[in-house]
């Protein structure tokens, strides 16, 4: 925070403190415009042109209020926000002035990623509604916006924001699509499941026959093209991985790979499944939710005894000290939790973890397929209000648009139809 403050004090200066001369004009402006005197030797101390100290609250509180701040904590709670407005000022002057080459190079100089992330979406959204998509190309392409120098949790952030703007707008420019920075930062991360009958479909119908930018996306674009015609009861086909270095792949990849496999080839073993797909490896202790996010999904989807009893039993999942996108994979974790209550007879359970699920907590681009399910739950078990969830269970049928999940689909969650003993799942 202070190396933050010296170099707004420099730009409002209007030069580098690199001398003591500067420290010397600093000083002279600071008492011009605050009343409040600042030694030069304390300057040379901060700026690092002598031996350093801790500065005194009362230098900062100074420093502060020759920036327009009332006092150092003040410029602490409030610079952040000021400084997020002012690259996005700059952003938004650069490009109503055309002046593209000081616009690129704003945005590769921006220090905080996420104050990019965020300029960058606002620009977004005036590019597309100007239909001037190449600059998406372009924007994405710089190395600023590149998966190495943003967080995870930044890289989703980007990936949804963004990709929720193509929900009322077309690609427009096959550009667009082509760009690998576009496979990478927005659509293999945001995959909008409720579009998949939607736009998302076209995008991935698209991939699977013009071809992706590299293996990981074609292994991606088959995984999602199963997954979509299984939702329209339409043949799977078959996942062909050879020649594919399935080692390679990313861990949320290869949890699409694993449930398609699942539901379109003859496995009856989780664990036999999970080792063809990880190589010798069984799930580790403490394994992340992130690589077990569409195994989950698709274990609600499908009703899955087997899959329930192995995630419930044999996977050990960290349920504590969650980052933030992992909050979304918690809701889903909970939903299977409640189904294998359900599959082992005790309602009274299900009906309480059901009760616990966050919907709000649920990716939009996921809210709406995992929403239906929750309501599917509640109608297939019988549970109280079960007449009311059937209503909202038919009205998410009708936009959805996957003909799987039908009217009847509920009856999966009516176990008992299993003529399992003493009401309970062979687990």
């Amino acid at each position: 925070m202070v190396e933050n403050l010296l170099r707004e004090v420099e730009a409002r200066l209007g030069r580098k403190v690199k001398a003591k001369g500067d420290c010397h004009h600093l000083s002279d402006c600071v008492l011009e415009a605050t009343g409040e005197f600042i030694s030069y030797n304390t300057l040379r101390r901060l700026y690092g042109l002598a031996p350093a100290v801790n500065p005194r609250v009362g230098t900062l509180n100074v420093l502060s209020r020759f920036l327009g701040y009332r006092d150092h904590a003040e410029y602490a709670a409030t610079s952040q926000i000021n400084a997020r407005w002012h690259a996005l000022e700059l952003a938004l002057q650069w490009d109503e002035g055309n002046q593209e080459e000081a616009l690129w190079a704003h945005l590769g100089s921006l220090e905080s990623s996420a104050v990019a992330v965020d300029v960058a979406l606002h620009l977004c959204r005036s590019w597309l509604a100007s239909g001037r998509q190449d600059m998406l190309v372009r924007l994405l392409a710089l190395p600023r916006y590149q998966s190495h120098s943003l967080t995870y949790s930044e890289q989703l952030h980007l990936a949804h924001s963004m990709g929720m703007l193509f929900r009322s707008q077309e690609v427009g420019t096959p550009e667009l699509l082509r760009s690998p920075h576009f496979q990478d930062n927005v659509y293999t991360l945001f995959v909008d499941y409720s579009a998949l009958s939607g736009y998302m479909g076209r995008w991935n119908a698209w991939y699977l026959h013009e071809g992706a930018a590299n293996p990981q996306h074609d292994v991606f674009n088959a995984a999602l093209g199963m997954l979509r015609r299984h939702l329209n009861r339409e043949p799977m086909g078959q996942l062909d991985l050879k020649g594919t270095p399935v080692e390679s792949l990313h861990p949320i990849l290869r949890s699409r790979v694993f449930t398609v496999k699942w539901l379109s080839e003859p496995w009856s073993d989780p664990q036999a499944l999970w080792l063809a797909v990880h190589g010798a490896t069984p799930p580790a202790a403490s394994a992340r939710m992130s690589s077990f996010h569409e195994i989950f999904f698709v274990t609600a989807l499908q009703a899955d005894v087997a899959l329930l009893g192995w995630l419930m039993d044999d996977v050990d999942i960290v349920l504590q000290g969650l980052v933030h996108h992992e909050h979304h994979d918690l809701q889903l974790y909970r939903l299977v939790e409640a189904l294998h209550h359900g599959a082992c007879g005790r309602q009274r359970e299900m009906a309480s973890v059901l009760a616990s699920v966050q919907l709000g907590m649920v990716n939009l681009a996921m809210r709406d397929a995992v929403t239906l399910l929750w309501h599917a739950a509640h109608v297939g078990a019988d549970l109280d209000g079960a007449e009311g969830h059937q209503e909202a269970y038919r009205s998410l049928v009708r936009k959805l648009d996957w003909p799987l999940l039908d009217g009847a689909f509920p009856n999966r969650y009516r176990w008992e139809k299993l003529d399992l003993p003493d009401g309970k799942a062979n687990l």
